[in-house]
């Protein structure tokens, strides 16, 4: 069974690591996902565009990063708007408003639920629509 002189245990076999942690980043990152921008980590505002690898981006903050030509390296696999993303329908935004300010937030085209990080969406690259 081990400790016998013979084998010596490494760390991970002897200390148990704590797993609560992992998950609560895991919630609030995958809420981040569909309500913030990818590239600026701004809200969400009309018009939205979405790349092939399911980001979620502002279109005129990405459209002024390829103007610019100082695009992320983390995002080098938009190099053409028309050709690496499409825009997300309108009728997937849903409208928050409260009293200062207002709002935009991800909804099923079919079911009218709010995409809030729990519940998994996909997006139809040639309409644009968001399904969950």
């Amino acid at each position: 069974m081990g400790n016998d002189g013979g084998s010596i245990p490494k760390r991970s076999e002897v200390v148990k690591k704590r797993r609560n942690q992992v998950e609560l980043d895991k919630s609030a990152k995958n809420f981040a996902k569909s309500s913030l921008c990818a590239m600026s980590k701004e809200s969400l505002r009309k018009p939205v565009v979405a790349c092939k690898r399911g980001l979620l981006y502002n279109k005129e903050h990405l459209i002024k990063r390829i103007l610019e030509k100082t695009v992320p390296h983390e995002f080098r696999h938009i190099s053409k708007l028309s050709r690496d993303t499409c825009q997300v329908s309108d009728s997937s935004l849903a409208t928050e408003t409260t009293d200062s300010e207002t709002r935009f937030s991800l909804q099923c085209a079919l079911s009218q639920q709010n995409l809030n990080g729990i519940v998994k969406f996909v997006i139809g690259f040639k309409c644009g629509c968001i399904l969950s």
